[in-house]
């Protein structure tokens, strides 16, 4: 990689850690629809089946993948799912 694009990789990394910082995402609650998403995302890792809420859009199949493989590694928490949610927005 050239010099310049390592100094595009190091700004875009430093604006989504500053957006990090400025929300502070922690603590075990819900946010907006965290709610539907966990539901979904806890009872695939512990089912192994989809199950979602009449709220769920289907589209986020692939997120409740990410998420419940976080899951059955961290444990079932709002605030792991939201680290895992950070994580691939990396």
């Amino acid at each position: 990689m050239r010099r310049r694009d390592w100094v595009d990789l190091a700004i875009v990394l430093g604006v989504w850690a500053a957006g990090i910082a400025l929300i502070s995402p922690r603590g075990n609650f819900p946010v907006l629809d965290d709610w539907d998403f966990s539901i979904a995302t806890w009872n695939f890792a512990r089912t192994g089946h989809f199950h979602f809420t009449p709220f769920t859009a289907v589209s986020l199949r692939a997120m409740v993948l990410w998420g419940a493989a976080w899951t059955r590694v961290f444990g079932e928490s709002f605030e792991v799912l939201r680290a895992s949610t950070l994580a691939l927005a990396a």
